[in-house]
């Protein structure tokens, strides 16, 4: 009796140490499980293009990619931005201009409509023993009937991010990671 008592305990603690500590930062969703490849080249594919046309200073074009999502139907299809909405996004992206260069820190899906991208622009360059300015924006692709769309998060609309500021680097680092390995294979 003592000696099978011993084994399910030692059993127990074999087994107690054999679990993976949990991971670090957000866990993935089944949506995100779900990603492939082409969702995330289809992203970043939009991401650089609206960073591209501000960079060029296209900012109409930018603009004109952005959708709006009806916060009150999540299923509904996204509409492009109505005149008020793109005279206010274009006055927010007009303070940021000129828009040196971006650069994609993370791109975090968790479900059709809310997904999440943070992009580092850069304002002006390093120079004089000055480290370069820059600024951060955030944007929402929303996978539509498998095509995806670029929204704006609104602060009036109480958008909240994906992400905390206490996860960010661990995903940034994630998300460099999965790039590194892509790119080596």
């Amino acid at each position: 009796m003592r000696v099978a008592a011993v084994a399910v305990i030692f059993l127990f603690a074999v087994s107690a140490c054999k679990r993976e500590k949990p991971q670090e930062g957000p866990q993935p969703t089944d949506y995100e499980l779900a990603m492939t490849n082409r969702d995330t080249t289809e992203v970043t594919q939009l991401v650089n293009q609206f960073f591209d046309y501000l960079e060029n200073d296209r900012l109409a074009d930018a603009v004109a990619m952005l959708y709006s999502m009806d916060e009150e139907n999540k299923d509904a299809e996204p509409q492009l931005l109505d005149n008020e909405q793109l005279a206010r996004v274009t006055r927010s992206y007009k303070m940021l201009m000129p828009i040196r260069g971006h650069h994609i820190d993370y791109i975090k899906f968790n479900e059709t409509y809310n997904n999440e991208v943070k992009v580092t622009v850069t304002l002006e360059e390093a120079h004089d023993g000055l480290p370069a300015m820059t600024s951060v924006v955030y944007l929402k692709p929303y996978d539509y009937l498998a095509n995806w769309r670029l929204c704006v998060m609104s602060s009036e609309r109480h958008d909240q991010r994906i992400i905390s500021n206490e996860q960010a680097d661990s995903m940034q680092q994630r998300y460099s990671e999965e790039l590194e390995q892509k790119s080596a294979k």
